[in-house]
């Protein structure tokens, strides 16, 4: 089982909790008053789509310190051209504000621009300090390391608009409702501080949970002490399974399966980015801001399809970064029907017999009414659970 001295899984040693990315957590929530008063000057009304809404809270509650705002042209140059902020900081995946391009003079630096919800309800404002055009092909063959049309992340960017302003935002902390589980970087330090734990380590996924990902948990809580479980929301994909499903498998393992006091269950929202290694680096920049000394970056994690290799998101922190959080690089837990455990390359003598635990499996079987075969990949809990819930109705993102 790895260890997290080991030079594979993390270099240098932990600081408890991980100090902010760039040195404090951002907090740019204010009271309505202020927004109210701040509107009133603004020049223009947007309304948020959903990939800004959630880009704007993590913003302003700090899960994207240092930044202070969506990025102007300084910034977003900067990474493309570098992987750093302008401020040298390692960052890997622009977090942009696009808007229509036909409305391009509508837009003045130094002016202040109302962001509102979609009942039309201003929630932030943003001061315009950049108004640029971005290239989807640098983008793309940048950040996704492809400009396949066929690729999610790429499609994405195309399917948006090449105009994007930048600049410092402030919103309305009451205006701020957190989805189930989610929580601001400051409440989870707060628990990890009150948890008397030394190190903290970090899991996360889109996927239910299979046996492969508790034997992660059990590196982790084995190693580390506690264990903050991260289920990724914002990209309903067709034919995954629903946010609540995924939360509902981890909700049991934290509640009745681990060790009390030992595991926190989060909601971390982040928008459909695809972007595989670099997005990995992304979760391990919020994943630090709330305070995680550790992050489990197993096989082909945040990848998507065939575009990435199967160590690829573990590669891109092997030449070190400005992050303080450390990589644990665990090998991908498989199942063995000889040894009729879970274990990883080399660990037994059967290697040509491991099967692959994944959802999409869990999908497949759920599909053909296969339910003993479930009994490779989730433990006897999750199991019930989900054929429960399955017989019952959908549990998967409709197209």
């Amino acid at each position: 089982m790895p260890k997290l001295s080991d030079p594979a899984v993390s270099a240098g040693s932990a600081v408890w909790p991980a100090s902010p990315y760039g040195g404090e957590l951002v907090d740019l929530t204010t009271d309505q008053s202020e927004i109210t008063d701040r509107a009133l000057s603004a020049t223009k009304r947007l309304i948020l789509t959903a990939t800004q809404t959630i880009h704007l809270r993590n913003i302003g509650t700090g899960c994207y310190s240092p930044l202070t705002g969506f990025m102007t042209q300084v910034d977003f140059q900067s990474v493309l051209a570098h992987g750093k902020l302008s401020n040298g900081l390692d960052w890997k995946v622009p977090v942009l504000f696009h808007v229509e391009e036909k409305n391009c003079t509508e837009f003045r630096e130094g002016a202040d621009v109302a962001l509102c919800n979609a009942g039309g309800h201003v929630v932030a404002t943003m001061t315009v300090e950049s108004l640029f055009d971005v290239d989807p092909d640098a983008y793309c063959d940048t950040v996704m390391g492809t400009c396949d049309r066929r690729h999610p992340g790429v499609a994405r960017i195309r399917e948006q608009s090449r105009l994007c302003i930048g600049g410092p935002v402030k919103l309305c902390g009451s205006k701020i409702t957190a989805e189930r589980f989610e929580n601001a970087p400051a409440r989870i330090r707060a628990q990890l501080e009150s948890s008397g734990a030394g190190e903290f380590a970090a899991f996360s996924t889109r996927n239910i949970s299979h046996r492969g990902h508790e034997y992660q948990h059990r590196v982790a809580l084995d190693r580390a002490g506690f264990l903050g479980i991260h289920v990724i929301t914002g990209a309903a994909v067709a034919g995954n399974f629903m946010s609540d499903v995924v939360l509902d498998t981890y909700q049991m393992l934290t509640e009745e399966i681990y060790p009390p006091g030992k595991t926190l269950l989060n909601n971390m929202r982040l928008p459909p980015i695809y972007a595989g290694p670099k997005e990995a680096f992304l979760q391990a920049t919020v994943l630090q801001n709330m305070g995680f000394t550790h992050f489990i970056v197993g096989r082909d994690h945040a990848g998507v399809g065939n575009y990435y290799s199967r160590y690829e998101s573990q590669e891109i922190f092997a030449a070190g970064s400005t992050l303080d959080i450390l990589i644990m690089a665990l090998p991908e837990p498989q199942y063995c029907p000889h040894c009729n455990d879970i274990v990883t390359e080399g660990e037994c003598q059967h290697p040509d017999d491991l099967k692959k635990l994944n959802g999409r499996d869990v999908r497949r079987f759920l599909a053909a009414e296969d339910y003993s075969a479930l009994n490779e990949i989730l433990r006897p809990e999750v199991r019930d659970m989900i054929i429960a819930r399955h017989s019952a109705g959908s549990i998967f993102v409709e197209s």
